[in-house]
């Protein structure tokens, strides 16, 4: 390891705490949504609001970043299926879409917080890397779908997905950056 990289550890380190923030996190994932549904249908916008802000995924995220890719990884297959089960969102093709994309950003927020390092060049690069992870897995998953089904409306569809949710991106930017220059002080 070099002297410029601390290895951080996972906040949550025992099975309880790990599985407490497991809870905490699916919870959330299940229940904002909800509430950004809800929010954009009382101003009048719809229920597309919670496509924009991504809220999903950020409670995914943090518990990557806490608790580790394990732990991220069954947020993030457990969270869209819970949801499903009592809202029926997300919806059709989507649920198996959001659960990779899920899956990846868990995976990759966990991945990046072992290897934080102190440097500000680091920290962006771990930013980048977590943030870029659901875009990345739903570009490959529209991309399955479109050759599977001979459609070639799968690229197109990827970018309408990735446009309309740039807001929920600029957050989990803002919010990954915040969560890795903090998890780096830590040490």
């Amino acid at each position: 390891m070099s002297s410029s990289t601390v290895s951080v550890p996972t906040v949550f380190a025992g099975v309880r705490a790990r599985t407490a923030a497991a809870a905490v996190a699916t919870l959330a994932a299940v229940v904002l949504p909800e509430i950004f549904h809800l929010a954009g249908t009382a101003a009048g916008v719809g229920p597309d609001f919670a496509q924009a802000w991504l809220p999903m995924f950020l409670p995914v995220i943090v518990v990557g970043l806490l608790a580790g890719s394990t732990v991220g990884a069954v947020v993030g297959v457990a969270s869209p299926l819970i949801a499903f089960a009592l809202t029926g969102m997300p919806a059709g093709l989507m649920l198996p879409l959001v659960m990779v994309e899920l899956i990846a950003a868990g995976v990759v927020a966990g991945l990046v917080a072992r290897r934080s390092t102190r440097s500000i060049g680091s920290v962006a690069g771990g930013t980048v890397a977590v943030v870029a992870a659901a875009p990345v897995a739903l570009l490959l998953g529209w991309l399955a779908v479109g050759l599977l089904a001979g459609n070639g409306a799968a690229f197109s569809a990827w970018w309408t997905q990735v446009t309309v949710g740039a807001p929920g991106l600029v957050v989990q930017l803002v919010a990954v950056a915040v969560a890795l220059a903090l998890l780096g002080r830590r040490r």
